[in-house]
């Protein structure tokens, strides 16, 4: 099974790097996503998250660590897993801008627009107030990311195992056809 591996800051080069890779491959390709990575830049984790729904057999593999964007990247399907002692940490959105009080607005509109949509993905994968996450930090260990987020164990991959791995939204989506077509 092919791997791609995030284990730097999401951000310029590395990012499209990335990106790359998830878009060379088939749409029905076999691929994990391991993420060990402190986050990175919000619209390019965007892009490689919106690129991985278009994708159906695939899992993420939190190893160590899935900060800031990289922990909502990690919740781009529903196959994901997490190491022991690994951590998964959400914060609110940070921003700096220069100039005058229109720039300001200007930052404040996007920085609402961007937690908007950010809050989108986590309300679908956090067993929580998910409203509460951009108050602050918050570190979750591997224990808690399985209880609230989601993730298996690690251990409960079966590396010899060739069952397909559907993505979250496609396995939605097959779920409401049962329930139209079965009842």
């Amino acid at each position: 099974m092919k791997k791609i591996i995030i284990d730097e800051d999401i951000f310029g080069d590395y990012a499209a790097k990335i990106l790359a890779d998830i878009k060379a491959l088939e749409y029905h390709s076999a691929f994990e996503l391991i993420i060990d990575s402190n986050g990175g830049d919000l619209m390019f984790g965007l892009r490689i998250f919106n690129e991985l729904q278009k994708h159906t057999n695939y899992r993420i593999i939190v190893e160590n660590k899935a900060l800031s964007t990289a922990s909502w990247l990690a919740l781009a399907t529903n196959h994901r897993y997490i190491a022991p002692n690994s951590f998964v940490m959400v914060h609110g959105l940070e921003t700096m801008t220069i100039g005058d009080i229109k720039e300001h607005e200007n930052s404040i509109e996007l920085l609402n627009a961007c937690r908007a949509t950010i809050q989108n993905i986590l309300k679908d994968n956090y067993k929580g107030d998910y409203t509460k996450l951009n108050d602050k930090e918050h570190w979750f260990t591997s224990e808690q990311a399985i209880q609230l987020f989601g993730f298996m164990p690690l251990s409960s991959i079966n590396n010899n195992d060739n069952v397909s791995v559907a993505n979250k939204k496609n396995t939605d989506n097959l779920l409401n056809l049962k329930k139209i077509f079965i009842k």
